[in-house]
């Protein structure tokens, strides 16, 4: 069994991902003036979530 493990977090700035095993990682600045910044500190910590499983089905073998 594969076992691909990724690292993902947000903060007030930025959000992103990395793959300790492949060396690889992704990060994104968050907007200058979102609105209701620490209210949507969840939003942004799920869409890091959502966006490392999202990659992550491109770097498993095919076949199966």
């Amino acid at each position: 069994m594969d076992i691909l493990q990724v690292f993902c977090d947000a903060s007030g700035s930025g959000m992103g991902f990395w793959y300790p095993s492949l060396n690889l990682g992704f990060q994104s600045n968050l907007p200058e003036h979102p609105l209701m910044k620490d209210i949507f500190i969840f939003f942004y910590k799920a869409l890091c979530i959502a966006s490392a499983i999202h990659d992550a089905v491109t770097h498993l073998p095919k076949n199966g």
